[in-house]
């Protein structure tokens, strides 16, 4: 890992393997990563990062076909849920997550800001976010077109932390905005938002 800290659980170029029953706590960095594998399923696994302790995301999908995260608990001090895809990595493509709570100093979920390659057909569904310092986002910086994503029956509670932590209090943040001047960058569509409620300390940002 980047600086000696190591991430809890990796997976690299891995296929069909099934991850279950898992207790990861208190990792020194992201606590649960994948990295271009194929056909991952993730059932009942609890992720728990100290809130003082920044880069602890959860759960780190990056260039990845077919992952499903289900019936799991996630409550970290970074993104809870952070989709990635990497240049020369491939897609990400065929995330699905169901019946996940998720608590973060953070963004709940956040797509990005490794956004170099397309990620598509993407489906949250069954979420609980609470005291979380950002709910949904989506930071499109890179070439990668993000496209095709669901999300659906969430309800989420969120709150301004403190200007340190990613988010503003805000329930959605979606943003695409080039990493820097002259940069390329991809396009944000299909997204579909059903049957979300929201308590908010903050608004919604759409900007592009």
């Amino acid at each position: 890992a980047d600086g000696g800290r190591a991430h809890l659980l990796y997976l690299l170029k891995s296929v069909d393997i099934v991850v279950r029953d898992l207790h990861l706590h208190n990792s020194t960095d992201w606590n649960f990563r994948l990295d271009a594998c194929r056909n991952v399923y993730v059932d009942n696994v609890d992720i728990y990062g100290d809130s003082r302790w920044p880069n602890n995301d959860g759960f780190d999908p990056q260039s990845s076909i077919n992952v499903t995260l289900v019936n799991s608990r996630i409550d970290v001090a970074d993104d809870g849920i952070c989709p990635k895809a990497a240049a020369g990595s491939g897609p990400l493509r065929g995330l699905y997550v169901k019946n996940v709570t998720i608590r973060s100093n953070s963004h709940a979920i956040k797509f990005g800001s490794n956004t170099d390659t397309e990620m598509s057909d993407i489906v949250f569904d069954n979420i609980t976010i609470w005291d979380s310092n950002g709910g949904l986002s989506l930071q499109q910086r890179t070439e990668g077109d993000i496209h095709d994503v669901t999300w659906s029956n969430i309800v989420m509670e969120t709150r301004y932390k403190a200007p340190r932590w990613w988010g503003n209090g805000g329930w959605l943040e979606i943003t695409n905005t080039p990493r820097g001047d002259g940069h390329a960058i991809g396009n944000v569509y299909n997204m579909r938002f059903v049957n979300i409620t929201a308590t908010s300390e903050n608004g919604g940002l759409l900007s592009g």
